[in-house]
């Protein structure tokens, strides 16, 4: 199911990453999309990366 998201729910640059990131973490790498799939493997890695290792645990 495709999120639903109004305009003035995005309205700076803040909303916005929060939007994509509740998108993506609901998620799972099995999905069908391979671009969710992507984004979800980009995701992860970045999280790795900007928190030594310890965002993934709460995720």
């Amino acid at each position: 199911m495709k999120p639903k998201m109004t305009r003035k729910d995005l309205l700076d640059n803040d909303n916005i990453w929060n939007a994509i990131i509740s998108v993506i973490s609901e998620g799972d790498l099995s999905t069908k999309d391979t671009v969710l799939n992507e984004a979800f493997i980009v995701f992860q890695y970045y999280s790795e990366l900007e928190s030594g290792g310890h965002e993934t645990l709460l995720n």
